[in-house]
């Protein structure tokens, strides 16, 4: 049996309410730091479809500003501290894909500043 293309026969989520729900649900999940690879209630191509279709994808764009905010306050709250620079590493670098981050940099401003305690 041929089916009609453009069906809604695997769609996820039916109801308007449940999908804004859920690309909320989302935004919350990013501000918080967390990959968007993470989220576990849906890949996030189909959320981010979602916003698309119910034109959210501003929220989506703050929530992952304020997601790499999230892990830069985590560096300046830590700069004082004996602070593994990885892990800061690797939460900015999950954040801005694309783009590279040089370790090296990162370690020497880690040790100037734990010099001065």
């Amino acid at each position: 049996m041929k089916t009609k293309k453009r069906n809604k026969y695997a769609e996820k989520i039916k109801t308007t309410a449940s999908k804004k729900k859920t690309v909320i649900n989302y935004c919350n999940h990013l501000k918080r730091g967390f990959s968007k690879h993470s989220f576990p209630e849906l890949d996030f191509r189909t959320v981010e479809k979602y916003a698309r279709e119910l034109k959210l994808t501003d929220s989506i764009k703050r929530a992952e500003r304020e997601s790499l905010l999230f892990w830069e306050r985590q560096g300046i709250e830590n700069l004082t501290k004996k602070l593994n620079e990885k892990v800061l590493f690797w939460g900015i670098q999950n954040k801005t894909p694309g783009e590279k981050i040089n370790l090296d940099e990162i370690t020497v401003t880690f040790n100037k500043r734990n010099e001065k305690d």
